[in-house]
């Protein structure tokens, strides 16, 4: 329990909650980023927490579609989860998830996801990793391909402003969101975020690019959102790329955009902060030894309604398995379950019957999208198998290709 109440906020309250919001995030205070933000956020789904009438502890939700294994579905995007740093130690953060996961329970999505600034918060309310990305560093002189990788000499690469083109962008990412488990809908709204690019915001780089690749007919096939970071030892340049996000739907296309970001003339290595850990890049790199690769956590899951969210996704293998689950935070989840579907159809009911394994809904998180292994959870003694191969089939009807990824941070 917390002494102070908890309720939505309001526009007019909204430059205060920002304040709160960028304090806890390390950020000065700048009217134009909150605006930004105000633009992406759904207030009706905002929760504050006040002292009086400043508001001391934040979080809310976006609105969004899920790519989930076989089709997609509703899910609560977690955000602005923050707590004034003078009010720390005193409930307020699990006050507001647990307020946030009871109206979530009680009739929105079956199902929240989000990006977690510390990863060892959500644990203890019932959250897991449910997807990972590669962080990578590789310097220029060891950025090439293999000999055989995909060309085709009809592809035409051009640099444009990324707001002048964000139509084109947005039809390419929507093309691409059904095709692999983690995708979020970008509106409008989340797409002014993901391309603002202040100044302030750069830490010294250059103005963010868009690398378009279209096909012989004008088709985009391919872009990649890009900066350059400047810099230099005093007798060679230590440029870097830096590639903020990268999608196509054409191998050839693909490769022309590495080909040209790991060749951009006086730089001298490429990163990127978030590549599926599946990126075609990691078949393609001639020397792939000497990229310096770091596995990284990405989107966090909770299954809000456990028997809604499992029946709303696809199994990649049949599945009849009785599931009883152990949850804390939301009691109204734990019990047995019965689990039928394939790669058409999902079913998920209460029932009586003898349970196959035992499990805590965590593990069910994690391996939501497709993506975690069971084996460990169940090695970790986070899961008790009472039939023979029941964990085996459950993990090969839970996997799924490809492997998740969500390209885009809220």
């Amino acid at each position: 329990m917390t002494p102070y109440p908890i309720r939505p906020f309001t526009a007019d309250e909204f430059p205060r909650v920002g304040r709160v919001i960028a304090g806890a995030f390390l950020e000065s205070y700048r009217e134009e980023d909150i605006a930004v933000l105000q633009r992406t956020l759904e207030l009706d789904r905002g929760l504050a927490a006040f002292d009086g009438d400043r508001p001391v502890a934040t979080a809310g939700a976006h609105t969004f579609e899920l790519t989930v294994p076989g089709t997609v579905a509703p899910a609560a995007g977690v955000t602005i989860v923050t707590v004034d740093p003078t009010y720390r130690r005193q409930g307020l953060l699990s006050a507001l998830m647990t307020r946030q996961l009871g109206d979530l329970a009680e009739g929105g999505e079956a199902v929240a996801v989000l990006w977690a600034s510390e990863s060892s918060i959500y644990r203890r309310y019932g959250y897991a990793v449910a997807s990972y990305r590669t962080m990578l560093e590789v310097d220029r002189a060891a950025a090439g391909l293999v000999a055989d990788a995909p060309v085709d000499p009809e592809l035409r690469l051009t640099i444009a402003d990324p707001g002048e083109v964000t139509d084109d962008l947005a039809k390419l990412y929507d093309e691409l969101r059904p095709q692999r488990p983690g995708f979020v809908t970008r509106d409008e709204a989340h797409w002014a975020d993901t391309l603002n690019d202040p100044e302030h915001a750069r830490d010294g780089a250059l103005a963010m690019q868009a690398l378009l690749v279209h096909g012989p007919a004008g088709d985009l096939r391919a872009y990649a959102l890009h900066r350059i970071s400047p810099g230099h030892d005093g007798l060679t340049s230590t440029a870097t790329v830096r590639v903020e996000e990268i999608q196509a739907n054409d191998a050839a296309a693909y490769a022309a955009c590495w080909r040209f970001l790991s060749t951009v003339d006086l730089t001298a290595k490429v990163t990127s902060r978030q590549l599926p850990m599946d990126a075609p890049l990691f078949a393609m790199l001639a020397d792939p030894r000497r990229a310096r690769a770091i596995r990284n956590d990405a989107l966090w899951v909770r299954l809000v309604r456990v028997g809604d969210a499992l029946a709303q996704r696809r199994y990649a293998a049949p599945v009849d398995l009785v599931l009883d689950v152990r949850d804390e935070r939301c009691p109204h989840n734990a019990g047995r379950w019965h689990l039928t579907g394939d790669e058409q159809t999902a079913s998920c009911e209460r029932t009586t019957a003898t349970a196959d394994l035992e499990l805590d809904v965590r593990v069910l998180a994690s391996a939501y999208l497709g993506e975690s292994s069971l084996t460990a959870h169940a090695q970790a003694g986070y899961v008790t198998e009472r039939r023979e191969g029941a964990l085996r089939r459950l993990g090969a009807a839970m996997s799924w290709e490809p492997r998740p990824w969500c390209p885009h941070s809220f």
